[in-house]
């Protein structure tokens, strides 16, 4: 095994804190001609999964914000706020008890009830699907649901982060294998079509409970190659790009009239991390001492065109 290869017990400190970036087209006039309120993104890859339970990717999670909401979501801070849930209490060490938003429903019309919440909890840690959301959960010993509109979580230990947890989409109570076809979520968009590969279409949900979101339609276009994602952003094919662009091919795009660049501070980062089964790496001295040689600031200003900046560690 190459000394620097597989994921390390610890990290040093070199990790790069990237920038989220969004490219989008803001002349008409060049523009190919377009379905009216349909926008394009570009990404790179398709979904790895349908069902909010399973599908780990950056593809997958930005279809299931479209298509599902969880108990909470993050702010623009990262901090959790409520979603479906209106509110929560946290009485005991072990008790959290979460009071959900009334008069929500399904895309297919069925009400949103504390049994769906149960439903996608319990269909997690019993094993219904292999979710690697289980690990999260694993805190939980019991689900209760008192009301419609309540939810009580008992768990085995204090669990401090437990309220982050609970950002996965939550489904219709006995939802099947059909989830992965034809999804039903409560999320502000409903899915039209699939075509593997190609793209997602999706259509804006008329009874999404914060309103209808102002973009009609919505389409999803699969574009592997970053310089292809470019030059369909050039010929006015796909509206907006969404971190899926080199810096270099950002920087170009800086000058094109009829495109913007926003920028903003993210929580994506670089690595590297150490086999710390290696003999040599095993050496505390010999990290500090790969750490010390790299020239983080030669490395954003050159290699990443001063869209990041140096971190300290994991957390943002």
């Amino acid at each position: 095994m190459h000394p620097l290869a597989g994921w390390g017990k610890t990290l040093n400190r070199w990790i790069a804190a990237l920038l989220t970036l969004i490219v989008l087209a803001s002349c008409e006039r060049h523009r190919e001609a377009a379905s009216p309120g349909l926008l394009t993104l570009a990404i790179d890859a398709g979904p790895g999964s349908l069902d909010p339970r399973l599908g780990g990717d950056e593809s997958s999670r930005r279809v299931h914000q479209l298509l599902f909401n969880g108990l909470v979501r993050f702010d623009e801070h990262g901090e959790p706020r409520g979603d479906l849930a209106s509110s929560w209490d946290h009485p005991e060490p072990l008790l959290y008890v979460f009071h959900l938003r009334k008069g929500v429903r399904f895309q297919d019309g069925r009400p949103f009830t504390s049994d769906d919440v149960r439903y996608t909890i319990e269909s997690i840690l019993n094993d219904e699907v292999p979710s690697f959301h289980k690990g999260d959960l694993s805190a939980i010993r019991s689900v209760e649901t008192p009301d419609s509109a309540t939810v009580r979580f008992l768990l085995k230990a204090p669990f401090a982060p437990f309220v982050s947890t609970l950002s996965q989409g939550i489904l219709p109570r006995g939802t099947g294998g059909e989830i992965g076809s034809r999804p039903v979520g409560t999320g502000p968009f409903r899915l039209l079509r699939h075509r593997k590969d190609q793209d997602l279409e999706f259509e804006a949900f008329d009874g999404y409970f914060e309103g209808a979101p102002p973009v009609p339609r919505l389409r999803l276009k699969i574009v592997p190659e970053a310089i292809s994602r470019q030059q369909e952003l050039l010929k006015g094919s796909v509206d907006l790009v969404v971190n899926d662009l080199t810096p270099d091919q950002v920087e170009a795009l800086r000058r094109e009239r009829s495109l913007r660049v926003l920028a903003s501070p993210s929580n994506s980062y670089h690595y590297l991390g150490f086999n710390l089964e290696d003999p040599i790496l095993r050496d505390a001295g010999v990290r500090q001492a790969v750490a010390c040689a790299i020239d983080r600031a030669r490395m954003v200003r050159i290699l990443l065109s001063g869209l990041a900046r140096p971190s300290t560690g994991l957390l943002p």
